[in-house]
C-alpha cells in the first residue's frame, strides 16, 4: 500500500496573545504537562470508583489500579527502547485497555495518537505514516475490524524491524529477504561482511537485527560482527552458516548470546531464530 505525505511544513495556527494571557490570568493554562497532570489526579483520587460501561468488556476497578497498569505499560515501552517523545498511537474500543493506554501514555512523556476503534485498511496506514508512531496499542481485531491484519499490510516502516541480512549466496539472501518480509520486517541486504558493516554504520539507529553468514567474501561474519557490535552493543545478531561453527566456539555464542542457525534452514527455523535474537536485543535495552 502506497501512503503520500502531506506537505512538510504545515503552518503553525497562533493563539491570540490576548487570548493566551486571558488563559493564564484565569488559571487555564500553565506550565504542568499532560503527564504531571494525569500524574496529580490520579494520585489524588486513588480509591476512586472506574467504571467501563461495555458490552463485550466491561470493567470496575480504582484509579489505582489504573495507575499500576499505566506505570507497567510505560515499562514495556522503554524496554522495547520506546524514547519519551515518541509518537506512540492507540486504536481501541470502549474498554479498561483504553484508559490505561491514555495514562500511561501520558505519564510516558509520549506523543499521543488516538484512532477511532472503527478506522480501517485506509485510514490506520495513512495515520501511523503521518504521525511517525514507534508504537502502535490495539487489540488484534474487534468487531469486523481486523487491526492485526491492517497493520501487517499496511504498517509504515517505523512501525517494522529492521533487519541486514548478509549473505553472499544471491538465492539464500533473497529467499531470507522474501521470508522476512513475509512476517512483516524490513529488510536491507548486504552481499558480503564489509558490505554489511558499511549498511549498518549508515542506519544504525533503525536496525534492530543482523543476519550474517559466517563465511564470506572481504569480510567474514565474525569479523563484521565485532565491528557492529563496537558500534551498537545491544543490536540483536543471528549467524547462519552451511559450513562447520569452528570459528564460533561455544563459549563465544554464550558470551555474546548468539546463536547459529545451518543450512539450509527452513523459514519456520529460521523465524524462530530470529524471535530469539530479538529477545535477547530487547533484554538488553
Amino acid at each position: 500500500m502506497s501512503v503520500g505525505r502531506l506537505p512538510p511544513a504545515w503552518p503553525v495556527r497562533r493563539v491570540p496573545a490576548e487570548l493566551e494571557r486571558r488563559y493564564l490570568d484565569e488559571g487555564w493554562w500553565s506550565d504542568e504537562t499532560l503527564g504531571a497532570m494525569v500524574a496529580r489526579q490520579l494520585a489524588s483520587h486513588p480509591e476512586s470508583p472506574v467504571a467501563i460501561w461495555s458490552r463485550s468488556r466491561p470493567w470496575q476497578g480504582s484509579y489505582a489500579e489504573i495507575d499500576r497498569e499505566a506505570r507497567k505499560l510505560v515499562a514495556l515501552l522503554r524496554d522495547r527502547g520506546i524514547e519519551p517523545g515518541e509518537a506512540v498511537a492507540f486504536q481501541l474500543p470502549n474498554w479498561r485497555e483504553a484508559l490505561v493506554s491514555f495514562a500511561g501514555l501520558a505519564l510516558g512523556g509520549y506523543v499521543l495518537v488516538p484512532i477511532v476503534h472503527i478506522y480501517g485498511r485506509k485510514e490506520v496506514p495513512f495515520i501511523l505514516e503521518q504521525s511517525s508512531a514507534a508504537a502502535y496499542v490495539s487489540p488484534n481485531a474487534y468487531g469486523n475490524v481486523d487491526y492485526g491484519e491492517i497493520v501487517e499490510a499496511g504498517a509504515p516502516d517505523s512501525l517494522r524491524l529492521h533487519v541486514i541480512v548478509a549473505e553472499d549466496s544471491e538465492s539464500i539472501r533473497r529467499l531470507a529477504q522474501k521470508v522476512l518480509e513475509g512476517a512483516g520486517y524490513r529488510v536491507t541486504l548486504a552481499r558480503d561482511g564489509e558490505e554489511a558493516v558499511r549498511l549498518h554504520s549508515l542506519m544504525a539507529d533503525e536496525t534492530d537485527l543482523v543476519v550474517l553468514d559466517v563465511v564470506m567474501p572481504k569480510l567474514n561474519g565474525r569479523d563484521a560482527f565485532e565491528a557492529i557490535r563496537r558500534r551498537s552493543p545491544e543490536v540483536g545478531v543471528l549467524f547462519v552458516t552451511g559450513y562447520g561453527t569452528e570459528a564460533l566456539s561455544p563459549a563465544f555464542l554464550a558470551e555474546h548470546e548468539v546463536e547459529v542457525v545451518h543450512k539450509p534452514w527452513n523459514a519456520a527455523t529460521f523465524l524462530g531464530a530470529v524471535g530469539r535474537a530479538l529477545a535477547v536485543r530487547n533484554a538488553a535495552h
